[in-house]
């Protein structure tokens, strides 16, 4: 099987203003843990649902934080910025 790789045209070099991760260690529903960067809170949810953004998933995540609740996939998530007209 040939691996395919996506282009990436406009990642955002800024931080994520999001990330979100499984926590395979915590009862259902609450699997779900989001990190708000910006506010510096972390929250369990069961659902994330957020419109106008860009996503990236990273495997094999170095992040303390989310390799402790032996995370491996983290979704870093990114607001869309609104252009100036």
């Amino acid at each position: 099987m040939k691996k395919k790789r996506f282009k990436i045209d406009k990642m955002p070099t800024r931080e994520p203003d999001f990330r979100i991760r499984y926590n395979r260690w915590f009862k259902p529903p609450y699997t779900l843990i989001v990190w708000d960067v910006k506010n510096k809170k972390e929250y369990c949810t069961n659902h994330f649902d957020f419109d106008n953004c860009v996503i990236q998933m990273k495997y094999k995540n170095s992040i303390k934080q989310e390799k402790e609740c032996g995370s491996k996939v983290i979704l870093l998530v990114w607001r869309k910025r609104r252009r100036k007209q």
